[in-house]
């Protein structure tokens, strides 16, 4: 095996969507932590959401975020949230739709968003050594994201509802 170390959570965000407004949450590890790959305190904001949630929504969320997410729950001892369904838009994407790309990114510039700035590897080395402003700018990245998701589901249920077509919520 190549692999030296596990994986940790730099940052994270999420939505709390229901009839209201979106309301975003968000938490990134102190440079501190990032130095000694410790996300625990980080990740128990997303654990509470999780716990609480009906519904867990990504893009790519079953095949990636759900399993590392779990993963990190695992490993820090934090027990497992209650369980919720996972409605996927790649999912989505994939069964109702065949554009250039299946990427959030790319579907997002369909709509009119803007580019995401993408992290590069010196990102990464640089989150390891604790730089803070790097941290940040991950921290920034993952809640922008997150809002791009949130716009791709509404517009991916308002179509696929549209004219009496299958609930994505049951």
């Amino acid at each position: 095996h190549d692999v030296t170390r596990s994986f940790y959570v730099i940052s994270w965000a999420a939505a709390w969507v229901d009839d209201k407004t979106p309301r975003l949450y968000s938490d990134a590890v102190t440079g501190y932590e990032a130095k000694r790959r410790k996300d625990k305190r980080c990740l128990q904001g997303l654990w509470d959401l999780i716990d609480q949630a009906d519904y867990i929504v990504g893009h790519n969320v079953k095949a990636f975020d759900h399993k590392k997410i779990e993963t990190r729950f695992l490993l820090n001892n934090m027990g497992r949230p209650s369980d919720s369904t996972a409605v996927d838009t790649l999912t989505l994407a994939k069964k109702y739709f065949k554009p250039e790309s299946q990427a959030l990114d790319y579907w997002q510039t369909l709509f009119g968003g803007q580019n995401k700035d993408h992290m590069v590897r010196e990102d990464w080395e640089e989150v390891n050594k604790g730089n803070q402003k790097i941290i940040n700018k991950m921290h920034k990245y993952n809640r922008g994201d997150v809002q791009a998701g949130i716009n791709l589901l509404h517009t991916f249920v308002d179509y696929i509802e549209s004219n009496g077509g299958k609930k994505v919520f049951k």
